[in-house]
């Protein structure tokens, strides 16, 4: 039995249309957890800053290339919940620039919050970012436009193809 246009079209939109559903599960989980953190005080463990040389290659242009170093940071930070301490890392490789005027020395305190329900997962950061899901649900919807129009292009094509 052989594989029809429209059965790939039909499970092309049907991965696409999980990924929306999953970007939108990331959403909703993200609000409900931050929503539920609490304040606390942390004590960075370890800190970690990359630096990298990003070189824009200008060929054909008369500008000479231009080159900025993007830092990512990598940071372990502890926290105490009812006598035990609890540990997490954060990663930060678009948004540290915000965050590096903190300093985050490691050994000192800094604010922070913690999910009561996994004391083991916190964040330094003071609204949600939904980045992350947003990307999901894009990703999604270009793959459902993908099943719909792909099919109907192919058609378009043969048919050009076919002189008729």
């Amino acid at each position: 039995m052989a594989i029809t246009l429209r059965q790939v079209s039909r499970a092309a939109f049907g991965v696409g249309a999980l990924l929306v559903v999953c970007g939108v599960w990331q959403w909703w989980d993200g609000e409900r957890t931050f929503a539920r953190m609490r304040a606390t005080t942390c004590t960075v463990m370890s800190r970690t800053i990359d630096g990298t040389l990003l070189v824009s290659s200008r060929r054909r242009s008369l500008k000479p290339p231009t080159a900025r170093i993007r830092e990512e940071a990598h940071l372990v930070l502890a926290h105490t919940v009812d006598g035990r301490q609890h540990r997490f890392s954060e990663d930060f490789v678009y948004d540290w620039a915000e965050y590096a005027k903190a300093g985050y020395e490691q050994g000192k305190d800094y604010p922070c919050r913690y999910d009561p329900r996994d004391p083991g997962r916190g964040t330094i950061r003071s609204a949600f970012d939904p980045s992350g899901a947003g990307d999901t649900m894009a990703l999604g919807c270009v793959v459902m436009l993908l099943a719909i129009v792909a099919p109907r292009l192919g058609r378009e094509v043969a048919r050009a193809r076919l002189g008729g």
